[in-house]
């Protein structure tokens, strides 16, 4: 509850877009295949360097990965890719996310897309909402503190749903410039 009220500043560092979602799903393997849960992986650019606080993410990715294997609880497939994508004023909507600056035109997406048993429509509003929780024993905290988490980062977090058919998540991450020089030496 405090880190919530009082969310530490980012210290971020120069890390591989692929790196702290794989850290993340290392860490959870154990509990996908306890539940059945089989983990796929695509990275399109995977020598793509973001400036971000990888503790603070590696936050946000176990939380989303966790909540998706928990929503599988007879088992299913949790697929997490990165992409670089292009947004401008034309294709912005496509993505239905008004937080998305569009004077940034590139964006790194990193998707955790699961097979569960998806989002009630009435609830998807609130999911980020801090402690609303669908769940039982869940605290409601997760998914707020995922967006915070983000939005200190310059990124936000989107989700589509259907009922039955399973969940997307979507986190965005500003695409550095490539050719400042703290870049260009990240992995030098």
């Amino acid at each position: 509850l405090l880190s919530y009220g009082r969310p530490a500043s980012p210290r971020p560092v120069w890390t591989n877009a692929r790196d702290v979602p794989e850290r993340s799903l290392f860490l959870v393997r154990h509990v996908a295949e306890r539940n059945r849960v089989h983990v796929e992986t695509r990275y399109d650019d995977l020598d793509l360097p973001i400036f971000v606080d990888p503790e603070q993410m590696h936050q946000v990715f176990l939380n989303i990965s966790l909540n998706a294997i928990q929503a599988m609880p007879h088992g299913g497939v949790l697929e997490v890719s990165t992409a670089v994508k292009r947004y401008d004023e034309r294709n912005l909507g496509e993505v239905a996310v008004t937080d998305l600056d569009a004077e940034r035109p590139e964006w790194v997406e990193i998707r955790f897309q699961d097979n569960g048993v998806g989002i009630p429509s009435e609830s998807l509003g609130q999911i980020f909402e801090p402690f609303f929780t669908t769940r039982a024993q869940g605290t409601g905290l997760g998914l707020s503190i995922c967006r915070q988490i983000l939005r200190l980062h310059q990124g936000m977090i989107a989700v589509s749903s259907e009922p039955g058919r399973g969940s997307c998540f979507t986190v965005f991450l500003p695409v550095p410039d490539r050719t400042s020089e703290g870049s260009r030496n990240a992995h030098a």
